[in-house]
């Protein structure tokens, strides 16, 4: 390349190489400032391009987990009130569970003690008959 052709680079004509390809010009051509300050500006400016466009990309990212996140927050939160109304009810379900064993039992246990009683004779207490033996003595010195 001749150093009028050097001099005419224009940044459309750095556009059009590659990234890998713009820090290897210098070393084709005659180094010269104006070139190399087109090259220069030519990957700062990609390099601002891909910068711009991996910080928007981070803000989708990070919106994204921000909505997540509040999503999963709520869901915790909801998950929490379901788990303390679980143990609630579950309270509930063994308190009633003790109840339904005993109330059977406890009827049981009373049918069998009226049976018991409707089997026996009824017991009639009557007070023993005097004997001798068993008169009572006055005590000393009374008539």
């Amino acid at each position: 390349m001749t150093e009028e052709q050097l001099h005419k680079v224009s940044p459309a004509d750095l556009r059009k190489n590659t990234h890998e390809e713009l820090p290897i010009l210098p070393d084709h051509w005659k180094m010269n400032a104006n070139v190399f300050e087109r090259i220069r500006e030519e990957l700062s400016q990609r390099f601002l391009g891909r910068i711009g466009d991996l910080t928007e990309k981070q803000i989708e990212a990070t919106n994204e987990v921000r909505t997540a996140v509040d999503r999963l927050t709520i869901s915790s939160d909801h998950l929490e009130g379901l788990t303390i109304r679980l143990n609630r009810l579950t309270w509930i379900l063994s308190v009633l569970t003790a109840l339904a064993v005993i109330v059977p039992v406890g009827i049981e246990i009373w049918k069998a003690k009226r049976e018991i009683d409707a089997r026996l004779p009824p017991v009639v207490l009557q007070p023993p008959p005097h004997s001798a033996s068993q008169t009572p003595i006055p005590p000393p010195g009374s008539p």
